[in-house]
């Protein structure tokens, strides 16, 4: 019974590992020309660098 109850809980958790990794690669991003870090979209400025000179 314990063993029914690891493979379901551990189960779980390897999809919503498999889940989190998928959203995470599929956000959109632009490249900083300034520092090269990658920021969301939705930043007008560099959150590091605070330049505006982006590459989509």
């Amino acid at each position: 019974m314990l063993k029914l109850f690891k493979a379901i809980f551990n189960g779980s958790e390897e999809r919503k590992a498999n889940d989190d990794s998928a959203d995470n690669e599929s956000t959109e991003t632009k490249k900083c020309l300034h520092c090269l870090r990658r920021v969301n979209v939705k930043h007008s400025k560099c959150p590091h660098c605070k330049t505006d000179n982006f590459q989509y």
